[in-house]
C-alpha cells in the first residue's frame, strides 16, 4: 500500500465516495450507512490523515497524470483517424473506454420474428469489459505511463504497463489456474463490491472462453515492452454465423407458414400474423414470394378464395 505524502482530504472528491456508496448498496443485502469518511477508513483507503494512492485514484477531484489511458481508432499501425486521452478517476476510466469501443465496432441487427430485434455486436461486450477491467486494476500506476487502448476494424488491442508476477505465466492466464494477487489490491476490492470483478484470478479465462464461444479467434496474450498485450481478434467469422441463423430463421418460418396453409386453406393473414410472430407486413412479403416462387397459388378472390400448396419447401 503506497501513501501519498502530499495529498490531502482536501484532494477527495467526497461526492465520488457517496456515488460509490449508492452503487455498492445496490450489490449489498448489508447496507453500508457509514458516512464517506468512515468508509474510507474501514476500506483502508486512507490511514489516519494519510491518503493512499488508491483513494485518489478512486476519488481525486483533479485529473491525474499517471492514470491516463490513450484511446484511438486505428485505420493502419500508422494512421489514427480518431484519438481521446482519458483522465479521470478509475471507475469513470471503465464506462469511458467501454463507450468509445462501443462506438466504434459494428453492431448486427437480426429479425428473428420476434417482437423486439436480437443485437450481436462484433465483440462479447462482457469479455471486452473484462479486460478493460483488468487492465486498469493490474496497471502499475507508479511507472508513470498510460495504457494504450487501439480500436481497429478488425482487431482491439490493449496494451498495459505492468508484468505478471513471477509464479504466474501466460499460460495460467489462459488456463485461470493462477492464484492472483491483484498489483492494486485495495482498488481491486473496489472493483468487487461494484461488481466489475467477481473473484480474483478467474475473470480473463472466463472472458476467453467467452470470446471463442462467439466464434472468434482465442486472444493473443504476451508480454511486451514491460507490459501486457492483449490482441482480439474481430474477424468477421460472425457474420458467417449471423447469416446460418437468419437463413434458418426464414427457412422454418416459411415451413410454418406452408404448414400453416395445408391445414388451414382459408385461414387469413392476420391469423398467420398471430401464429408465426411476424407483421402483416412480413406475412405479405413471405406469400408474395412464395407464390413467386411457384409454392402456393391463390384459388379464387381474396375474400371467400382459398390458398392451394402447390410443393413443400425441400
Amino acid at each position: 500500500m503506497f501513501i501519498d505524502d502530499k495529498a490531502s482530504l482536501n484532494d477527495l472528491d467526497f461526492d465520488k465516495v457517496n456515488k460509490l456508496i449508492v452503487r455498492i448498496n445496490k450489490n449489498r443485502d448489508i447496507k453500508i450507512t457509514e458516512d464517506p469518511l468512515v468508509f474510507l477508513r474501514k476500506y483502508d483507503l486512507i490511514l489516519g490523515e494519510e491518503i493512499t494512492n488508491a483513494a485518489l485514484l478512486l476519488f481525486s477531484k483533479k485529473p491525474l497524470f499517471y492514470s491516463e489511458i490513450q484511446i484511438g481508432l486505428f485505420q493502419t499501425d500508422t494512421v489514427i483517424k480518431k484519438s481521446l486521452t482519458i483522465k479521470t478517476d478509475l471507475l469513470s476510466e471503465v464506462d469511458a473506454v467501454m463507450d468509445f469501443i462501443m462506438s466504434h465496432i459494428t453492431k448486427e441487427y437480426i429479425i428473428t420474428g420476434k417482437p423486439q430485434r436480437d443485437e450481436h455486436w462484433q465483440y462479447p461486450l462482457s469479455a471486452v469489459r473484462e479486460f478493460v477491467v483488468n487492465a486498469i486494476i493490474h496497471r502499475d500506476y507508479r511507472s508513470g505511463v498510460h495504457s494504450q487502448f487501439r480500436v481497429y476494424q478488425n482487431r482491439l488491442v490493449i496494451w498495459n504497463i505492468g508484468k505478471l508476477p513471477p509464479n504466474i505465466s501466460i499460460e495460467d492466464l489462459y488456463s485461470g489456474s493462477e492464484k492472483s494477487t491483484p498489483r492494486n489490491l485495495k482498488i481491486a476490492e473496489i472493483f468487487k463490491e461494484v461488481g466489475l470483478i467477481e473473484k480474483y484470478g478467474s475473470g480473463v479465462s472466463r472472458a476467453i472462453d467467452e470470446i471463442i464461444k462467439y466464434d472468434l479467434p482465442k486472444p493473443e496474450i504476451k508480454e511486451i515492452s514491460g507490459g501486457i498485450d492483449v490482441n482480439i481478434l474481430g474477424e468477421r467469422v460472425f457474420e458467417k454465423t449471423v447469416e446460418k441463423t437468419v437463413e434458418k430463421t426464414v427457412e422454418k418460418t416459411v415451413e410454418k407458414i406452408l404448414t400453416l396453409l395445408q391445414k388451414n386453406p382459408t385461414i387469413t393473414q392476420d391469423e398467420l400474423s398471430e401464429k408465426t410472430n411476424l407483421s402483416r407486413r412480413g406475412i405479405e412479403w413471405n406469400l408474395k414470394t412464395l407464390k413467386k416462387s411457384g409454392y402456393i397459388e391463390r384459388v379464387g378472390p381474396d375474400k371467400g378464395g382459398h390458398w392451394k400448396v402447390i410443393k413443400n419447401k425441400s
